[in-house]
């Protein structure tokens, strides 16, 4: 038997891939966008996802929401604690224009939902644009844009370069509004013809509506309308504007992979044997009763159906037998094949005790313990990290000379940074006690102290913050200084005082009471233990 052909939507059975739409031109993209229609169904547990068979006429299928649990402690730790900022801070001007922008493009939050619904559906998109009309500040936008629209253009020779990508949106048609036309926002760059290779780093941009048939074809096409005729972008921008993000990646894969395929047959069974438990359990209660005796009789003759409700007087001749028929007594195999099915899935696809919550308190507390329960999770996340950090890397790069281009603030020798923060939750006594250590042992100077608290658990500290110390410390002298010499202890006749000068007591010098061969000779007796007493609690 042939082996059928694995792509990111192999997994979807027939029973999925229904009604196609018909205006998009190949097959496979046919499928990527159906794709994203079912997948997000099963993430919000829509009914009739899946084609379970009901055994009873009345009610409704039971659906048990497993896809967004996946989904969403994928998305959770998939670039977990993402930042953006400058590599090297101190451009206060850098810093207040990246604020102010990301706040008013809401990127966090954008860029948090758009990825929940890439890791469900397969692909997320983010897209750079401009208006040169808006007030100074504001011209440049950043947002997400649904992969469904995402259409790339791949070089022949190599399908991992790509030479252009189209956004096409379906349109009410302008002349007729039961009809639909086709909105295409192309980005391309111009190739040399021997070689292949780009004949200038120009990007170059066309929008036009089109009618619907044969849209794709540039020779039975029909436009109905030019929106933005075929110009340049800013000879400062040399890259197509679109940024694609792909969940669970593989070689050779035009897309990515939804975070639920593969897992659609289990999916389905967990559902129907939920719904065939719910019908038994519920037969249980109601009763299921048999007898030999023929049915009843209406008043005209006809038969009729068994009423069992209370109070009902059942008239039965000639009956020998009535009997309510013993049900289910036990679901304890039910759930034992739900939950073996269960952990199947989150076995395979990472999702371990860790990350849904359920971790005993001496291994949550337990750093080692901890990371290797948690090893599955951070297997499946680690290389898609790497990859995202890469496209943001882009992302951010491209976006500097847009600034340059549209707001004529010159960035770009700036260079920003993509951080992500730790995966599990950080036990805050273990850091401080292990930077006290260091820094009781003179490993690490206070600033790299205050640094590595500030990266590692986000405090922050003012700019001032040596000199705010160094003042606290001369008040502080001052003050003792001064208290000093308003109780200082009158002298006596000898010209000796009558404070004795060694600690806990003891005289030093001339009157010590102890040879100095019988002192301590430790490397820290000046300390009274190694950390100094600085442990956290």
């Amino acid at each position: 038997m042939p082996v059928t052909e694995v792509n990111p939507y192999s997994t979807l059975t027939d029973e999925y891939i229904q009604n196609l739409p018909d205006w998009i031109p190949t097959d496979q993209d046919k499928l990527r966008l159906r794709s994203y229609t079912v997948y997000e169904a099963m993430y919000w547990n829509v009914n009739d996802t899946f084609e379970l068979i009901r055994r009873d006429q009345d009610g409704d299928d039971l659906y048990i929401p497993r896809p967004k649990t996946i989904v969403d402690i994928t998305a959770h730790y998939l670039l977990k604690g993402l930042k953006v900022a400058a590599k090297t801070p101190g451009n206060e001007e850098f810093d207040e224009f990246l604020e102010n922008f990301m706040k008013r493009e809401r990127f966090y939050s954008r860029f948090e939902i758009a990825k929940l619904s890439g890791v469900a559906r397969g692909d997320w998109v983010f897209h750079l644009t401009a208006d040169p009309t808006q007030p100074e500040g504001s011209r440049v936008s950043m947002t997400s844009v649904d992969p469904a629209l995402y259409f790339p253009e791949l070089s022949e020779d190599d399908y991992t370069k790509r030479i252009g990508a189209k956004l096409v949106l379906p349109v009410i048609h302008p002349d007729d509004k039961d009809k639909m036309a086709v909105r295409v926002l192309r980005y391309w760059y111009e190739l040399d013809e021997e070689t292949g290779s780009r004949r200038d780093q120009l990007v170059w941009r066309q929008e036009d509506l089109w009618e619907v048939d044969n849209w794709f074809d540039p020779k039975q096409a029909k436009k109905v309308a030019s929106i933005i005729p075929p110009s340049t972008l800013p000879s400062d921008i040399t890259q197509i504007p679109l940024y694609h993000f792909k969940n669970a990646d593989w070689e050779g894969y035009e897309f990515g992979n939804s975070e639920l395929k593969g897992y659609e047959r289990i999916f389905e069974a967990i559902n129907q044997t939920m719904s065939d438990t719910e019908i038994a359990l519920a037969l249980v209660g109601l009763g299921v009763y048999a007898t030999d005796a023929g049915r009843p009789r209406k008043a005209d003759g006809t038969e009729g159906d068994w009423v069992v409700v209370p109070g009902t007087v059942w008239e039965m001749p000639g009956a020998t037998m009535v009997k309510r028929l013993e049900g289910i007594s036990s679901v304890t195999a039910v759930t034992d094949f739900v939950n073996y099915l269960d952990e199947s899935i989150f076995q395979s696809n990472g999702t371990t005790d860790v990350a849904l919550g359920k971790i005993d308190v001496q291994v949550a507390e337990s750093g080692i313990a901890l990371a290797i329960k948690f090893m599955p999770t951070l297997a499946k996340i680690e290389y898609r990290d790497t990859a995202a950090v890469e496209v943001l890397n882009q992302l951010w790069y491209d976006w500097k000379f847009w600034i340059k281009a549209y707001e004529s603030q010159d960035f770009t020798e700036i260079e920003i940074a993509i951080s992500i923060g730790e995966k599990l939750p950080v036990n805050r006594v273990s850091v401080f006690n292990e930077l006290n250590n260091m820094k009781d042992r003179k490993v690490i100077s206070a600033q790299y102290y205050r640094d590595e608290v500030q990266r590692r658990l986000d405090y922050i500290f003012p700019a001032d913050m040596d000199q705010q110390i160094i003042q606290e410390e001369l008040d502080l002298q001052r003050a003792k200084l001064e208290l000093q010499q308003e109780f200082m202890p009158e002298e006596e006749e000898d010209g000796q005082s009558q404070g004795v000068p060694g600690r806990g007591g003891r005289k030093e010098g001339a009157g010590d009471t102890k040879a100095r061969q019988a002192r301590s000779r430790s490397n820290n007796r000046s300390r009274t233990n190694e950390s100094a007493g600085t442990e956290a609690e």
